[in-house]
């Protein structure tokens, strides 16, 4: 990830209804460790889940730029779509 840090996943229940499907999928870039909004995200995650000390790894800060969520439950094809927007620059 160090080498490409754009990343994405998805995130579905653990039962599929392929009428029902909700889910969600995101796309973001993996922060550096030294990035301002990484820092103590490590310290937040483990106040939240404790028992996550036990278990080794590293935690990512990952920075979304894009959302889409499906809800089968609302009818075929609804899907609620978010992209951070392009920053502008002015000289």
């Amino acid at each position: 990830m160090a080498k490409n840090p754009e990343v994405a996943g998805t995130i579905l229940p653990d039962k599929l209804n392929v009428l029902a499907l909700k889910g969600v999928q995101w796309e973001g870039v993996l922060l550096p460790p030294g990035h301002g909004s990484a820092n103590n995200s490590s310290q937040y995650y483990y106040k939240k889940f404790p028992l996550a000390l036990l278990i080794p790894g590293d935690i990512c800060t990952i920075e979304l730029t894009g959302i889409k969520m499906t809800d089968g439950a609302k009818g075929f094809g609804k899907k609620v779509t978010w992209k951070r927007p392009a920053l502008v620059m002015h000289n």
